[in-house]
């Protein structure tokens, strides 16, 4: 399953897009297309079936071995962006842009566009 996400500005569209193209690591979320219309432009992601972090522990009882698990996965992520050449720089890293997965798996959230600057479906 896939997640559209809109964006007005084709160039920063086109610049995250080659950016995100680049990534691969369990801890990163994965770009899989882009849409390209004469009135809208999306990339396609990676649908995470938990949604946010933020959710998630709001949901479920979560045991601090578990929660300590989360922040490492989560550094992990985070390593693996700076460690890219050019370092790719979060800018936005909180509990609403990390991701959990079927698996409870943790993902970092890679897009770096502001929240009003996206429309999520």
């Amino acid at each position: 399953m896939t997640v559209y996400i809109y964006f007005s500005d084709a160039h920063k569209l086109e610049t995250e897009a080659l950016t995100q193209s680049k990534l691969r690591h369990a801890h990163t979320t994965q770009l899989y297309g882009l849409v390209w219309e004469p009135d809208a432009y999306a990339v396609v992601m990676q649908y995470v079936r938990y949604g946010s972090l933020d959710s998630f522990l709001a949901k479920y009882h979560t045991p601090t071995v578990c929660k300590l698990k989360m922040a490492h996965e989560i550094v992990l992520g985070m390593n693996y962006l700076h460690t890219q050449s050019p370092p790719i720089i979060h800018r936005d890293l909180k509990i609403q842009n990390v991701l959990v997965s079927e698996s409870i798996r943790m993902m970092v959230g890679c897009l770096q566009m502001t929240s009003n600057e996206i429309a999520w479906f």
